[in-house]
């Protein structure tokens, strides 16, 4: 026991004595510690040592600065920020604290903050206010707001001509201007002061690879770069990457070994023997090499991609897809991951989910990307939205045939129709691939020469004789041509080549519907998904028939259910239930749909677009705007948001704003055409009809033979009271290639400004020369309907019915204009447009109107109860309802119908109309 008591004394007074000692850790000596370890860079060390300086002295203004810089060293932006303003509110020197200060806003992405904050801030210190000056012109790049960039670099570089931060700024400026020989010139400049500058010789490799194509000179700056700091691995990656652009693999091997040897346990260093093996086609060994990658950097988009281009090469398009979807879900700009995506969609048949893909890259794309939105399109069977893209494609020169195939399309753009036809006839004999190929197959079915196109075809199928493509188009060409047995036997022919082609799926599937076979073409869909049980697609389409078929909302719902649970990061499902809850009128529905799209799918714009015009349905319109406001400041799709934004001011009736946003979403897409459409309408309703032409002759300038630019100048001179003028626009829409609705916006013109003899004139003109126009037709019978002339009605909508037997909609109006006159035959012809569209209200209005004609009153009441339960919301199906009960002799329930219509509260229409027959019924 003594000698325990004895060895506590001893320690006791050993501490005492080394107590003043650790006293003497004034705050000074602390600061200087922290001081000497910032200068180490050894970050953690400094923190603990200034927090320890402010236990002893938390009003140390020096602490406190010298806090902030150590976090903001360490990656701590958010919490440098707050250090480094008590240092202000301490008085510390401004000159010391502020640039840091920016600095952390600037990494906290406080753009908007910093400008309005330090944009007129002066410092005493020439060296800190130039500092300030290169951080102010970051935040305005990113404001996207170069020429004040631009300025801020320049005040900078009064006070510090030779700085080289300021320097090299400039010359990224100019970078990102396009304007590449200034900026090489400004580079050259810094490089002549700073021969030492890594970043320099970075910026150049960089200018010289990307902008002017010199591989040889961009190598030789990057090597430079490598030389003054061997152990950086994006430099030796930048060289890597030329190098395998090149096909160098000498090149690449060399230099993924200096990486290797200088960084052998970086992660970029890792991800580039995985690049390699994929070179080396050694697609196993970078399968594993990159799987070790996904285990330590899961959501790293370049290793995402890199994993999807490897499954793609080892034949696994479903595993393929997963990776690409992450990254471009990760990383939305990134182009390569885009690109990629779409190519395994289309290896997987499904054009419009790759058309959906690259969709938000298409205005400003690359030639690759316009080719392969070219392929989707001619599978999807839009060939003159197919000739568009292989139009706009504008090849690399490392690629000469499909460079020369898009100078071939550029000159058919331009009418030299024979001479470029001829040589992309040449192209495609001489080009081992089917680009040129694919290109004059769509070019020769726009035009409607199929024997050329077949031709083409035959071609093609000799390069790919296992192809189910070749079949496919063969169909097409048979469909275009009328000949259904020939068209049948030809996506059957596709099927067998192929039986997971979906495009022939869905064709045959079509037709099996056209010929009211709803369960043969429901067939074709199941015998499909046995196949592939998760093809979204193929899910999609079954409950688009189910739909037209008759079926319930809830069956309906359920397809599309399978669709979201087959593959719940895929977009279009979610937005397709939204879609069908939305057409029954549940906007409850569709909004707790909508929601749930967006907690599954957060960073997608569609989903988000879809959710703001829920929110928009139900009456939130604040809230819509809200969201569409974060949708226009993504990079993913920022046309979207500003579309939104101009629909919701256009609800709010703020018709300046409305202008304001859709001549941005213009900017950003100026071949848009919901983006068109919207400022044509924005400008109108802001009374600058002015505004309104010129977008609409933008239009025509852009697109010359399509009829859209046209119809809106009519549109805008007929709302203005200038019918001729109106009608001047329309005769030249009438002169495209696919007149549209310019026939019938003529026809109204002349009728407007009291041409009724010209408009007949015209009318009967247009249908001698275009006798299957079943749009002008439509039409002519609805305009005929409208004032009341049954009889001209009646002969328009037999005679659309001579070229589309089976046309629900010409059915049922025809039906209609009978019943209007008292004729017979309307309860045929609705019985026949429903069977031909199962399950629609509106038909099944008609029919159940024909019914009680027809004194057949049980039957009607019955069919316009199903109407009535299929659309709930629809108020002229409830009222409809009332007159059969009131025609059928049953007051009770047409007095029931009429009291819930009223009592209701909403107003409708047909309002004043309720009320009168509901004095009726109480009176009797």
């Amino acid at each position: 026991m003594r000698h325990n008591t004895h060895w506590y004394l001893v320690f006791a007074v050993a501490l005492a004595a080394l107590l003043p000692a650790c006293a003497d850790d004034s705050e000074v000596q602390l600061i200087a510690s922290a001081r000497n370890y910032l200068a180490k860079n050894d970050t953690q060390a400094a923190v603990i040592q200034l927090k320890n300086a402010l236990q002893q002295q938390p009003s140390s203004g020096e602490a406190r600065f010298l806090l902030g810089q150590a976090l903001l060293q360490g990656g701590d932006a958010a919490g440098a920020e707050v250090e480094l303003r008590r240092a202000l509110d301490l008085k510390y020197d401004a000159a010391q604290v502020t640039p840091l200060l920016a600095k952390a806003m600037l990494r906290q992405g406080e753009f908007d903050k910093l400008t309005q904050q330090f944009a007129a801030t002066e410092l005493s210190d020439p060296k800190a206010m130039a500092a300030l000056q290169l951080t102010l012109a970051e935040a305005y790049m990113a404001q996207r707001a170069p020429d004040k960039a631009r300025t801020a670099v320049g005040k900078a570089l009064a006070l510090q001509p030779e700085a080289v931060d300021a320097l090299l700024m400039l010359a990224r400026i100019k970078a990102v201007a396009a304007e590449y020989d200034s900026a090489l010139a400004a580079t050259d400049e810094l490089l002549a002061k700073h021969p030492d500058s890594v970043e320099g010789w970075k910026l150049k490799g960089d200018l010289l690879a990307r902008a002017k194509s010199d591989t040889a000179g961009a190598i030789a700056a990057y090597e430079k770069a490598v030389a003054l700091q061997p152990k950086r691995v994006d430099l030796h990656a930048a060289l890597i990457s030329l190098y395998f652009a090149n096909k160098d693999m000498a090149g690449a091997n060399r230099q993924f070994e200096a990486m290797k040897a200088a960084a052998p346990d970086d992660a970029l260093t890792k991800f580039y023997a995985a690049q390699m093996l994929f070179a080396r086609e050694d697609y196993k060994g970078a399968q594993q090499a990159v799987q070790a990658l996904l285990r330590d950097t899961p959501e790293n988009p370049a290793v995402l991609q890199l994993a999807g281009a490897i499954e793609m090469k080892l034949r696994l398009p479903d595993t393929a897809e997963v990776f690409l979807s992450k990254a471009v879900l990760l990383q939305p700009n990134f182009l390569a991951a885009r690109r990629l995506l779409a190519k395994v969609q289309l290896q997987k048949n499904q054009p419009a989910r790759a058309l959906n893909t690259l969709r938000p890259v298409l205005d400003t794309a690359d030639p690759e990307t316009l080719l392969i939105a070219g392929q989707a399109e001619l599978i999807n069977g839009d060939t003159p939205a197919a000739d568009r893209y292989f139009a706009r494609a504008a090849a690399s020169s490392a690629d000469i045939a499909r460079t020369q195939t898009a100078l071939a399309l550029t000159q058919l753009a331009k009418g030299h129709s024979a001479e470029a036809l001829s040589e992309l006839q040449s192209l495609a004999s001489s080009d081992k691939g089917a680009t040129a190929d694919l290109a004059l197959i769509s070019v020769r079915m726009s035009m409607g020469d199929y024997a050329a196109a077949l031709k083409a075809i035959d071609a093609l199928e000799k390069k790919r004789p296992d192809s189910a493509l070749a079949a496919d188009l063969r169909g097409r060409i048979s469909v275009l041509r009328r000949d259904v047995p020939e068209a049948r036997k030809n996506f059957e022919e596709a099927l067998k080549r192929d039986p997971r082609y979906l495009p022939a799926v869905m064709s045959l599937a079509a037709m099996d519907a056209v010929l009211n076979k709803p369960d043969a073409a429901k067939a074709r869909f199941d015998d499909y998904l046995k196949l592939e049980p998760k093809s979204v697609p193929a899910l999609l389409a079954l409950a688009s028939l189910k739909q037209r078929a008759g079926g319930t909302p809830e069956e309906v719902a359920a397809l599309i259910q399978a669709a979201i649970d087959a593959n719940p990061a895929d977009a279009e499902p979610r937005i397709a239930l939204v879609n069908h809850y939305l057409q029954l009128g549940d906007t409850k529905a569709a909004l707790a749909t909508a929601q749930a799209a967006a907690a599954a799918v957060p960073n997608d714009p569609d989903v988000q677009d879809k959710l703001a015009r829920t929110l928009m349905a139900g009456g939130d319109i604040n809230l819509a705007a809200s969201i569409f406001g974060k949708i226009a400041v993504q990079q993913a799709d920022p046309v979207l948001g500003h579309l939104g934004l101009a629909e919701t001011s256009l609800a709010k009736q703020d018709f300046a704003a409305a202008y304001k946003s859709a001549k941005r979403a213009l900017e950003l897409a100026p071949r848009s055409v919901a983006a068109q459409r919207l400022a044509v309408l924005a400008a109108m309703s802001a009374k600058r009809p002015q505004d309104a032409l010129s977008v609409a002759r933008d239009m025509q300038a852009q697109q010359p033979k399509e009829a859209l630019g046209y119809i809106l100048e009519g549109d805008i001179e007929l709302s203005q009271q200038h019918p001729d003028a109106a009608a001047a626009a329309f005769r030249k829409a009438l002169a495209t290639t696919n007149p549209s609705q310019a026939p019938a916006r003529l026809h109204a013109a002349l009728l407007q400004s009291k041409k009724d003899a010209e408009a007949k004139k015209f009318a009967d003109g247009w249908l001698q020369s275009h006798p299957k126009d079943a749009l002008f037709m439509f039409y002519l019978g609805d305009a005929a309907t409208a004032r009341n002339d049954y009889l001209a009605a009646e002969k328009q909508y037999r005679a659309l019915l001579q070229l589309q037997p089976n046309n629900a909609i010409a059915l049922n109006n025809l039906s209609n204009v009978l019943l209007k006159q008292g004729k017979p035959g309307a309860l045929a012809l609705a019985e026949q447009a429903n069977k031909a569209a199962p399950g629609q209200p509106a038909l099944m209005d008609t029919l159940a109107t024909a019914l009680a004609a027809d004194k057949q009153y049980a039957k009607a009441i019955e069919m316009q109860k199903q109407a009535v339960e299929k659309a709930p919301n629809a108020v002229g199906l409830k009222l409809n309802l009332a007159k059969i009960y009131l025609q059928s002799g049953d007051k009770a329930n047409a007095r029931s119908e009429l009291e819930a219509l009223l009592k209701a509260g909403n107003d409708f229409p047909q309002r004043g109309e309720a009320s009168e027959l509901l004095k009726t019924v109480s009176s009797s």
